[in-house]
């Protein structure tokens, strides 16, 4: 069953620095929605 989330931009971003591979995992496991900015920047 996945679960949807709104995450913030600052998280994503802390969660991309940090380089933990268990974030990625977390990642793929949820369904996440963030402003259309976050999305930006990860590109």
């Amino acid at each position: 069953m996945k679960t949807d989330y709104i995450a913030d931009a600052n998280v994503l971003m802390s969660i991309l620095i940090s380089g933990k591979s268990q974030y990625v995992n977390t990642l793929h496991f949820f369904k996440f929605y963030a402003p259309e900015f976050a999305i930006l920047e990860l590109n």
